[in-house]
């Protein structure tokens, strides 16, 4: 009798338990979903109206014409066109001033993807082409490469404007470069915002010089020196405009969050055999329910993006992000980690983005004869300095101490 009564206790302690944590997970599931909803519909509220760089703003969408391009660029198979000297895409834009024949009359070919970049340039709406109840596979509609040579190309077009002594339309060429770069910065992937403020800061590079693998340095591509003060006015003006704050990082980790939180519905929590091995050691912690795991990842991203702090300097967001990065709630949920993806190179190439534009308004500045002082994002001011005859601009560094324009440790452009 007394056995039976036990048997009976513990068989209802093994059922009140399953249904609690039953009750718990589809709490946690419908907690994730609530919660996804509230951050999709503030992202979507944020407005995606901005100034454009240069001559008056249009109506429309900045990506529909964006997207039309790089369509019409993949057609071309230029990404992987190599010529009879043996340089592609990127040698030419390296290098322009030994790009061939070939390289002429293939960005001679290129006129009306240029135009139709130009135009989506001046669109106001640069709100991203987001399908949110597709998760990531309902934004990153291109390749990555496409978009890195689309800016490379539009870099040529500009130098070969300049070659041929149209400075002004050569500047705005660049603008527009600079432009399509800035917009896809501010894309709510982590992939596609460092392509954006990759390809600023490879464009920027080239009025400066570069070193090759051998550590020689070749003179800068581009110059600004011959530029017409019309054509640096223009360029003046137009940096100013694309210099503008990026989106808050906290706000781009919310949309990882949410756009996971689509990809995990969709599956309903069943991850598969991709994270088998996480799993196996950290499932037991949500009862080795998956659907628990994904719920509680996505939860724990939406809390990341609101704790980012909004105005610090660039030490007291390093010391954050390598506290997230660090963090024993972001290590046992293979989940969290997706989303948390490493922030310090994403902020640290957010911030590079912006530097490059900053240097490139203070080498204008110069040749203007005016003087600005630009903040430095990993510190308070750009430097600039005289070393052997070449002006040297610097920038801290992502480890916010100044090392004195070092290369090695400093941010570093040289003219």
């Amino acid at each position: 009798m007394i056995l039976r009564r036990w048997i009976a206790l513990l068989v209802g302690a093994v059922v009140a338990l399953v249904a609690l944590t039953w009750w718990r997970i589809e709490s946690s599931w419908q907690e994730m979903s609530q919660a996804a909803d509230r951050a999709q519909a503030k992202l979507e509220s944020v407005s995606s109206l901005r100034p454009v760089a240069w001559g008056k703003a249009a109506p429309g969408q900045v990506w529909d014409g964006y997207l039309e391009a790089e369509k019409a660029l993949a057609a071309t198979g230029l990404e992987d066109f190599v010529d009879s000297r043996g340089q592609d895409v990127e040698g030419w834009f390296e290098m322009p001033r030994q790009a061939g024949a070939e390289c002429w009359k293939s960005v001679d070919g290129l006129h009306s993807i240029f135009a139709l970049m130009r135009e989506a340039a001046h669109r106001r709406d640069a709100k991203p082409p987001v399908d949110w109840a597709k998760g990531f596979s309902g934004v990153w509609s291109t390749d990555v490469q496409i978009r890195t040579q689309m800016s490379r190309l539009l870099g040529l077009r500009a130098w070969q404007l300049q070659e041929r002594g149209d400075d002004v339309e050569a500047v705005r060429t660049v603008l527009d470069a600079l432009q399509y770069a800035r917009d896809q910065a501010e894309f709510p992937v982590a992939l596609a915002s460092l392509v954006g403020t990759a390809s600023l800061s490879m464009v920027a590079k080239r009025f400066f010089q570069t070193v090759d693998d051998d550590g020689k340095k070749l003179p800068a591509a581009w110059s600004v020196q011959g530029l017409s003060r019309p054509a640096l006015q223009v360029f003046r003006d137009g940096l100013a405009n694309l210099d503008r704050p990026l989106a808050p990082l906290g706000r781009l980790v919310r949309a990882e969050a949410v756009l996971l939180a689509r990809e995990v519905e969709a599956i309903d929590g069943s991850v598969g055999d991709g994270l088998s091995v996480a799993m196996m050691k950290n499932s037991w912690r949500f009862a080795f329910s998956q659907r628990w795991m994904c719920a509680e990842g996505v939860l724990h991203g939406l809390e990341l993006g609101k704790e980012f702090p909004t105005a610090a300097s660039w030490v007291t967001w390093r010391d954050h992000l390598k506290t997230v990065e660090a963090s024993k709630r972001v290590a046992r949920n293979p989940v969290t980690l997706m989303v948390a993806v490493n922030y310090t190179r994403l902020a640290v190439g957010r911030r590079e983005g912006v530097v490059a534009l900053r240097v490139l308004r203070m080498l204008v500045d110069a040749a203007l004869g005016e003087s600005r002082e630009h903040a430095d994002p990993f510190g308070t001011e750009l430097q600039v300095r005289e070393v052997d005859g070449e002006t040297h601009y610097w920038s801290v560094g992502s480890d916010g101490v100044g090392q004195g324009g070092d290369p090695k440790q400093d941010l570093v452009y040289v003219r």
